[in-house]
């Protein structure tokens, strides 16, 4: 469609373009030249095939790219839910470990206090 529009909008705005236009009303009655009928064409329906297909390209350009937005920013939400998770159980294994580790240190090094200076 979009195709169709531009050679027609070319074809009449070429005719156009070669022929001098001396008058752009039409006349009722009037025999209607070829460079008229060009002229009418290239500034009512050329422009709006243009405009109808370019529109239709467009929204279809615009519609891949959102989709595209779309899958990559529910991709990254899974991925960032996944990495939170993983912090989460990782932090709730760790933590009591790490705790055990502390309150046997602090055992060990409460030993120390009970030797006397002399005994050293």
């Amino acid at each position: 469609m979009f195709n169709d529009g531009i050679f027609q909008y070319i074809t009449a705005a070429s005719e156009v373009q070669d022929e001098v236009v001396t008058s752009n009303t039409i006349i009722p009655g009037q025999r209607i030249t070829t460079i008229q009928q060009s002229y009418y064409f290239a500034l009512r329906n050329g422009l709006i095939e243009l405009l109808s297909g370019s529109t239709a390209i467009t929204d279809r350009y615009f519609k891949f790219h959102i989709d595209m937005t779309v899958f990559y920013e529910r991709n990254f939400l899974i991925m960032m839910v996944c990495g939170i998770l993983f912090t989460v159980i990782s932090q709730l294994i760790l933590v009591p470990i790490v705790f055990s580790v502390h309150r046997t240190n602090n055992k060990v090094i409460s030993l120390f206090a009970y030797i006397k200076k002399s005994e050293i």
